[in-house]
């Protein structure tokens, strides 16, 4: 099977938004606050 370069690395970009996400609601749930991650905030 063959993947586009550009499917790949959409893939690993999202893919590491998920967790990042995920991450940030667990420490939430735990009563602290994540940093900000996002280049405009």
């Amino acid at each position: 099977m063959r993947v586009r370069r550009f499917c790949l690395l959409t893939q690993c970009a999202m893919h590491s938004h998920y967790h990042r996400g995920q991450n940030a609601t667990r420490l939430r749930e735990r009563g602290g606050e994540p940093p900000l991650t996002d280049f405009i905030a």
